[in-house]
This record gives structure tokens, sequence and C-alpha cells, in this order.
């Protein structure tokens, strides 16, 4: 028989990525620019799932934004999202949602078995 050591190791998915990649530092992280029309203001974050990070991200995200101009508009691009965490996804709706169910689910007959209210919070 041979044994064949293997190492665990956890691998960081990157949800929250920018306009156009700049560069990559030393363990491959990069650096975005994340101003689709700087000109006006105009942000951009393409989100490509909801994970644990994702919503951690996204503020440090605005924040650089912020940081380096006025930040007038942003588009947040969903696009080929297929979606992740429920709660991630819940974090994300409360920055957009004022009032009302963010989500709900309903058993056969109709009736509610749970729901999620928004609860606005400030980026």
């Amino acid at each position: 028989p041979l044994d064949v050591p293997l190492v665990r190791n956890r691998i960081k998915i990157r949800s929250v990525n920018g306009w156009f990649k700049k560069s990559l530092d030393e363990d491959g992280t990069p650096s975005w620019d994340w101003f689709i029309d700087p000109e006006d203001g105009i942000g951009y974050i393409r989100l490509t799932s909801f994970n644990d990070d994702s919503f951690n991200d996204f503020l440090v995200a605005v924040d650089e934004m912020r940081a380096t101009r006025d930040l007038r508009g942003l588009i947040l691009d969903l696009r080929f999202n297929p979606g992740g965490l429920l709660d991630s996804a819940i974090r994300f709706s409360n920055l957009f949602v004022d009032d009302g169910e963010i989500v709900s689910c309903e058993d056969r007959d109709g009736i509610t078995v749970w729901s999620r209210p928004a609860t606005p919070q400030m980026a």
C-alpha cells in the first residue's frame, strides 16, 4: 500500500470583485479599481455569491471607494450569482430594504413557517 499525506487547507473564495483588477499581491489577493465611472463617482461591485465573508468584504470595498473619492452611486452586479448563505443574503438585503418582509418560508398549505423582517442598518 502507498501512503499519501494530504494537507487540508482553507481556500478563500473571493465573492466581492471590482470593475478592473489592478494587481495581485504576493498572496494572490487582488487590488481592485472599484469605479466604473470615476468622474461621476459611480462605483461597481460584482458579488459572485453570498458567503461568510461577502458582507464584510463588501463594506471594506465601499469604505475604500469613499476614501478615494465622492461615491455618488453604486452598481451592484448580481448577474450569475447562484446564491449562497441565506443569512449573508439577508444582511445585504437589509442595506437596501427599510421595512417589510425580506424572506419567508411556507409549508405546502401556504402557511408561513418562518419569516425574516427587514432590519435596516447603515453601511
